[in-house]
């Protein structure tokens, strides 16, 4: 008998562990409905993208297609269809396919479950989002949650007072490896060493160390403050999450662009969820949600029991 191979990062499910996805993705949807999130049932293609996908030739048309390997632009286009004024609460619960695993998702077929927010500016409704990622992640059986609280906005704000917007993305890479030797490398063969001080107290992450250096900068001190907020709401919840402040973390997504937080847990040695502040690109319109990968949690958690 011939033995078929799955391909790399490719599973299939079937018996207990079938049973167990379904079961916790049907309580997780319910869940979302009860807090008046809408159910969307998202399509697997649209037209290609820039972004890394598996594409193919359209047999019905000469465009490119491609898998969809992120719901969230498939959120902001039907948001863009719905309404342009009101706030909409979604939530969806979609097996992507990406072309290759990456720091967040495991394998190439998670199946992605979260909630989006759009039309709502508010810290009120990063707050939702938030908790409703918490009660989440308790209703999969993990007791105590940590989240992690950064800004992308500090950071941009503050490329941007340094006058260093053609730098943007070589800085953006630095900080997302944390490496204070690539900066200090950038700095020097950029010839741009009047910036030192400001740029290793950005890395550091010390909200007090970035005040003390931006001082003169407005938007870096309000976000600072915007992202305390933020803390300090999530623990006057009764979430009963420990939160902690990263305020330079820029570990996201390519279209956040603002508050950002991810989840952990004991036994998982990544971040489980994550989520924060974007701009639809199609309407401007203001958006905050989060997302995780149901096999990836379900299929740990059953193991430990």
């Amino acid at each position: 008998m011939n033995s078929w191979k799955m391909p790399n990062g490719i599973y299939e499910l079937s018996g207990k562990e079938a049973l167990n996805l379904e079961f916790d993705k049907r309580r997780l949807v319910d869940l979302y409905v009860e807090s008046k999130y809408q159910l969307l049932i998202p399509p697997p293609i649209n037209f290609a993208s820039h972004g890394q996908s598996f594409k193919f030739s359209d047999s019905q048309g000469n465009k490119m297609l491609e898998i969809v390997a992120d719901v969230t632009k498939q959120v902001a286009i039907i948001d863009s269809k719905l309404s342009s004024d009101s706030i909409n609460k979604y939530c969806y619960c979609n097996q992507i396919i990406k072309p290759q695993a990456d720091d967040f998702y495991s394998s190439r077929m998670p199946m992605q479950v979260g909630c989006e927010i759009y039309g709502d500016s508010s810290l009120s409704a990063d707050l939702d989002v938030v908790a409703t990622m918490i009660t989440s992640l308790k209703l999969l059986g993990l007791e105590q949650i940590n989240i992690s609280i950064g800004n992308l906005a500090i950071l941009n704000s503050a490329i941007d007072f340094l006058n260093l917007g053609k730098f943007k993305k070589e800085l953006t890479d630095i900080f997302k490896k944390r490496s204070n030797p690539d900066l200090l490398e950038f700095i020097a063969n950029n010839n741009i060493s009047k910036c030192e001080i400001q740029l290793l107290s950005l890395i550091s992450g010390n909200s007090i160390d970035i005040a003390k250096e931006f001082n003169d900068c407005p938007d870096v001190i309000k976000q600072i403050q915007k992202t305390i907020d933020f803390k300090v709401a999530i623990e006057r919840s009764e979430t009963n999450a420990v939160v902690t402040l990263d305020l330079a973390d820029n570990n996201a997504y390519s279209y956040h662009n603002g508050l950002i937080f991810s989840a952990y847990s004991d036994g998982f040695s990544k971040a489980i969820a994550r989520g924060g502040r974007h701009d639809s690109s199609l309407n401007s319109r203001h958006a905050t949600g989060f997302s995780f990968d149901l096999c990836f949690i379900t299929s740990k958690q059953y193991s430990l029991k």
